[in-house]
This record gives structure tokens, sequence and C-alpha cells, in this order.
């Protein structure tokens, strides 16, 4: 998929909420799950489709086998 993993989000993660305490902001998160990801396909099209509709900014990673976190 060519995401970033698990641990380095949940680093990022922590950092983006500090941020956003300390400047009164707020924090998404979103957490997709692809049931039955036979072959990796549903899961890669999904990562093309959340590539295409984020910004540069956001952070996408690959947070288990068939997750994909934002």
């Amino acid at each position: 998929t060519g995401l970033y993993n698990r641990h380095y989000f949940e680093r990022r993660l922590g950092e983006e909420i500090s941020r956003a305490h300390r400047a009164g902001d707020s924090v998404s998160l979103a957490l997709f799950i692809v049931a039955n990801d036979a072959a990796n396909g549903p899961l890669l099209r999904l990562t093309e489709a959340l590539r295409e509709r984020t910004r540069k900014a956001d952070i996408l990673a690959r947070t288990g086998p068939d997750e994909v976190g934002v």
C-alpha cells in the first residue's frame, strides 16, 4: 500500500493531539476496516481513494492487516 505503519501513526497521533490541545484545536481520526480482504484488492482501492481525497498534511497509515487510519 505504500502507507506509513502503525507505530509511526500512533506516534504522530500523539503529537497531533498534544499540538491541538496547546492550540485549542480539535483532531479528527478515521479508521477504515476492510472485511475479508482477499488479495489486498479492496484495501488497495481504499488506499488510493483516500490518497485522492486527503490533504498532504493528513497522515495515512496501515494500522492493521485490514485497517487504514487517517
